[in-house]
């Protein structure tokens, strides 16, 4: 998935991936490397990044900092994306490694453009809905097409419609991409790409 946003002087093509498939990987390579782009913002936080290179786990102790909800879902993700990983011989986020190594090939700078620090603040019924949702996704094969990202928004949405975890993210992400100047390659995870979009264009447009 890709979408292009011309904010003033600044030229931003958002790439949408999927944390642990081989084609991602490739779209992430061929597209920095044609743009040649002023920055590529990754949907990482320094931490995240410094794990991943390492090969080390961020540490439950930093994510209960978080409260113990934040935390119970941020292991379920990550226990859901990995199980999904070894099922296809992929590791869990090599779109964005892969988006930080070609930056540092061609030279261009790199922004890390997600934060650690958002908690998950859902009424408890919505958060035990949201649990089992997580487990019985981490049982399905990964899909890319619409049908299925639909599907998965609208079962989201059902388990949890109040939710803020995502918004927050995204308010976070587009406000560290409009820092930046130039020509801006973006790499998100799919299901970020609408809202971040939206996100974008209405910061943009806010009266300054």
């Amino acid at each position: 998935m890709r979408e292009e946003i011309q904010l003033g002087q600044n030229n931003i093509t958002i790439l949408g991936t999927v944390h642990a498939h081989q084609e991602s990987i490739d779209v992430v390579r061929t597209t920095i490397t044609e743009i040649g782009p002023d920055y590529v913002a990754v949907e990482l936080d320094p931490e995240r990044l410094e794990a991943l290179e390492s090969g080390r786990m961020i540490s439950i102790r930093n994510l209960l900092k978080m409260g113990f909800r934040t935390a119970v879902i941020n292991i379920l993700i990550s226990y859901s994306n990995n199980k999904k990983a070894r099922k296809v011989g992929i590791p869990i986020m090599s779109d964005m490694l892969e988006a930080v190594k070609t930056a540092r090939e061609i030279g261009t700078n790199i922004a890390l453009i997600d934060t650690a620090d958002v908690s998950i603040d859902i009424p408890f019924p919505e958060f035990v809905r949201f649990v089992f949702f997580l487990i019985k996704n981490s049982m399905r094969e990964i899909r890319t097409d619409k049908k299925s990202l639909d599907k998965f928004a609208k079962e989201l949405n059902k388990a949890a419609p109040s939710l803020s975890y995502l918004e927050e993210r995204e308010k976070v992400m587009a406000e560290n991409i409009l820092k930046l100047s130039g020509t801006i390659v973006v790499v998100t995870g799919m299901g970020h790409v609408k809202a971040l979009k939206e996100e974008l264009l209405e910061q943009y447009n806010e009266p300054h």
